[in-house]
């Protein structure tokens, strides 16, 4: 029996699970999956010029996934790395398709399983190679990296700490091999397959070489915002990318896009 103290709480409570209660029946109603990412990350995500068609591994991947899970992938306008983490959390986007781990992300966001493996590489004008076997080497010598983005909690650090970066604006996809070509910096890092794309579309193969050693190797994983309806597929996405890591599905796609 409800006693008056219980009465009294019974306000505090509700309001207390309320969210959990509208939280629940929003995730059943969750049919539509607004996603979005980065506009040149091979062979993650690419996106046809002006147009809101996506191809790449994680786009694929969302479809085949949505298909299981009778979810439908709704791809959104471009807009800036940054703009996508702020529509994140004002709940206007339920996805990043492609993003590295960090510690900040994490606490803010729910990241799926890592679906791949991306080797961050150095790359130089053929002649200018130097030794690279550890990230000091890299000290005393002028860098450039696309404009906002990560590489992983380590590299980033130490980059922070200890190395010299010129920022290119990601939109221009070749501009930091034209500025590599041009001696305006020692090196640049990019992830290994990223960059060899980048070398062939830009014409300037023979001319710009990746360095062996790989500066880092990062996980690469499907972003989900907490803050829509949509919150609760993390879990449904995991076990699918487990699923299809199991019967080769995620392989082929890797087959499919990356530069053997």
């Amino acid at each position: 029996m409800l006693n008056k103290y219980s009465l009294c709480l019974l306000p505090t409570l509700l309001g207390v699970f309320a969210p959990l209660l509208i939280t629940g029946t929003a995730l059943a109603e969750c049919r539509e999956l607004r996603v979005n990412g980065t506009n040149d990350w091979f062979p993650v995500m690419i996106r046809e010029e002006n147009t809101n068609n996506l191809s790449g591994i994680l786009p694929d991947l969302a479809v085949e996934i949505g298909s299981q899970l009778d979810i439908q992938i709704i791809p959104q306008p471009q807009v800036s790395w940054k703009s996508l983490f702020l529509q994140m959390e004002q709940g206007e986007l339920d996805v990043i398709m492609g993003v590295y781990w960090t510690q900040d992300r994490a606490n803010r966001f729910l990241y799926s399983k890592p679906v791949l493996q991306d080797e961050v590489a150095i790359f130089v004008r053929k002649g200018r190679e130097f030794p690279l076997q550890r990230l000091e080497d890299l000290v005393g010598r002028v860098g450039l990296r696309p404009q906002g983005g990560s590489y992983g909690e380590s590299f980033d650090s130490f980059a922070k700490e200890n190395l010299l970066f010129k920022h290119v604006p990601s939109r221009d996809r070749n501009k930091i091999m034209r500025m590599l070509a041009s001696d305006v910096a020692d090196y640049a890092v990019l992830g290994r397959f990223d960059g060899l794309e980048d070398i062939q579309s830009s014409g300037y193969q023979g001319e710009i070489v990746d360095l062996p050693w790989a500066v880092t190797s990062n996980g690469v994983h499907f972003l989900f915002s907490g803050h829509t309806e949509c919150a609760g597929l993390v879990e449904d996405f995991n076990k699918e990318i487990g699923r299809m890591m199991k019967d080769g599905t995620i392989a082929k796609l890797e087959q499919k896009y990356i530069i053997r």
